[in-house]
């Protein structure tokens, strides 16, 4: 990624480009990424971008580790392709063809989360919680969010008892979360629907999927998006300009074509990203899911080209930390009552105790 940002750095006014005003964007795996390219070199940006935008993924989220741990994964990729007897095994496994070679990489058969980047002490010199803590990150503007109901994609089905629960966060997350820090985290989410994610839906378990389907949801979609986020946002905003938003308008389902995505879905994963790119196929055609489209387009245009996403015919969108709780710039459509500001503390006694046990991902 950063040699794709210099070839921009060195060909980009050849296209029309300004080098000196690059905004790096990314959803998912892709604010993963964004994340993890302000951490670099411990924030050493090399001006190669100017402004950060991370929808729903931030570089805490994602497992790292030292080259200790990838060792004995390296080590048997070496004897199952029979480069074990080469004097440089890296070497020889750079001659082993594509297609044989490609299976025993394949995350799938890989023990772990993984491959993920590797904390080496140099483009990655610490865990990415120290780096934050430290300030150790690119200080640029952000515009930063997620949606409602992040966590109903990663929620397992099936869920119906404590128990199951409980089996679940300890064995099969890959956090390695002791068992007292499990009796916590289901202190603070409750079995109460009306808590859980989607949000809005009152007292539907959506049992289909599991007596603790929103359960499971609510927590996953913090460990994951919530509360990586809020700890993002708070060191972010103390060095830079930093914009929070928290998507709530339900998708259209563009694949059914004139309604709306499942119910038991929400305002899930993904929900935002038609309206960012103001999608004229995928927004909807409703008038005000197409008007909130043209918001949002807007303000991200606003923020890749100044560096803030406030402008004419659009909401004010404050900086995060006006407020010491935080402030977010909630999204939705006119039919909703429209885009307003929230202090950012929904769920927040859960997601401040995940946030202290994202290190858990260093496995």
């Amino acid at each position: 990624m950063r040699k794709a940002l210099a070839w921009i750095q060195e060909n980009i006014s050849a296209f029309g480009g300004d080098k000196d005003s690059v905004t790096i964007w990314g959803e998912s795996s892709g604010s993963f990424a964004v994340g993890q390219l302000l951490m670099a070199y411990g924030g050493r940006s090399n001006g190669l971008f100017h402004r950060s935008i991370q929808e729903s993924g931030s570089a805490p989220t994602a497992w790292c580790n030292g080259s200790d741990w990838y060792q004995p994964i390296y080590q048997k990729i070496v004897d199952q392709v029979n480069c074990t007897n080469e004097v440089d095994t890296l070497e020889c496994l750079r001659t082993i063809p594509y297609e044989t070679i490609y299976p025993f990489l394949n995350s799938s058969a890989v023990a772990g989360p993984g491959w993920y980047p590797t904390v080496d002490g140099d483009i990655y010199p610490d865990f990415p919680t120290i780096l934050l803590e430290q300030g150790r990150f690119a200080h640029v503007p952000h515009l930063y969010g997620s949606n409602s109901d992040e966590g109903t994609d990663n929620a397992p089905a099936g869920i119906n008892t404590d128990s199951q629960l409980r089996n679940y966060l300890l064995y099969d997350t890959g956090f390695q979360f002791p068992n007292i820090t499990v009796t916590k985290i289901m202190e603070l989410y409750p079995d109460v629907p009306a808590l859980g994610v989607p949000i809005a839906t009152g007292d539907k378990r959506f049992a289909d999927h599991g007596q603790q389907y929103k359960r499971v949801a609510a927590i996953v979609g913090d460990v994951f998006y919530h509360a990586t986020r809020l700890s993002d946002a708070r060191h972010y905003s103390l060095y830079s300009p930093t914009y929070i938003y928290r998507f709530n308008t339900r998708p259209y389902d563009s694949e059914t074509r004139n309604k709306l995505a499942p119910l038991y879905k929400g305002v899930e994963h993904f929900s935002e990203v038609a309206f960012a790119f103001n999608n004229p196929e995928y927004v909807g055609p409703w008038p005000g899911y197409k008007a909130l489209g043209d918001q949002m387009s807007g303000q991200w245009i606003n923020f890749a080209n100044s560096g803030d996403p406030n402008g004419e015919n659009v909401p004010r969108w404050p900086l995060y930390n006006e407020s010491e709780a935080g402030l977010n710039l909630v999204l939705q459509t006119s039919g909703q009552g429209g885009s307003y500001v929230e202090n950012d503390t929904y769920r927040l006694e859960g997601r401040e105790y995940l946030t202290k046990w994202a290190r858990r991902r260093h496995v």
